[in-house]
């Protein structure tokens, strides 16, 4: 699916090490895990 939009955030570095590693359990990009979470 394409996006319309590019979000940016800030994150600390062990955040996004987390986001990371539950994204790999799961076989998902960070993208595709995060907005899965959220929306």
């Amino acid at each position: 699916m394409k996006s319309d939009v590019q979000l940016n955030l800030r994150a600390k570095e062990s955040q996004r090490a987390l986001i990371d590693a539950a994204a790999e359990i799961l076989h998902k990009s960070r993208t595709d895990f995060i907005l899965e979470m959220a929306c």
